[in-house]
């Protein structure tokens, strides 16, 4: 009597390691139009995926139970697992850490012109007024300074009037 066996192979889950993920900038290359995706990025199979090893019982599926970071993300390790799955069922799975980063400053508009101004009648200072700018960002803007603001008195000589942005990551952007 012969005893034939087959053994099957199992499918072998492999995950890239340390793999990183920015978030989707304000516009997109060209600077002007609008990024739909500002804010957000994507990930799929291909980015997780290390070279995971196909079983004898096909078809099979590799799937991800993360496929979309946003700010919210921003700073942090968000856990992605990978399943590859055979057809008798038979699964494996690994998870990475995928690090989420917004490197994106915020982008100013409108910043004013330099401002020539007369002292006002009888004194060595002027009231100055101008449109303060403003600046946006993929993940909003947490703060905004300034160093002088309009209707204030500027004494005789030059003074820099300087604006500054900061996003929930701590990217900035000036203005000046």
């Amino acid at each position: 009597d012969a005893i034939v066996t087959v053994a099957q192979i199992l499918p072998k889950a492999d995950c890239t390691p340390g793999l990183t993920i920015s978030l989707g900038d304000l516009f997109l290359a060209d600077g002007v139009t609008p990024n739909p995706n500002a804010g957000f990025a994507t990930i799929t199979v291909a980015d997780i995926d290390g070279g995971s090893t196909v079983g004898s019982c096909q078809p099979e599926t590799i799937t991800i139970d993360v496929t979309e970071v946003s700010c919210q993300d921003a700073g942090t390790n968000v856990p992605v697992t990978l399943t590859i799955t055979d057809a008798n069922n038979n699964s494996d799975q690994c998870t990475v850490n995928v690090a989420v980063v917004d490197d994106s400053n915020p982008i100013v508009s409108d910043c004013p012109m330099d401002i020539d101004q007369n002292t006002d009648a009888g004194l060595c200072s002027a009231v100055v007024n101008w449109t303060p700018p403003t600046a946006d960002d993929n993940c909003g803007i947490v703060s905004s300074t300034a160093s002088h603001n309009p209707g204030e008195v500027f004494l005789v000589g030059t003074t820099p009037v300087t604006y500054i942005w900061t996003d929930p990551s701590g990217n900035t952007s000036s203005c000046s």
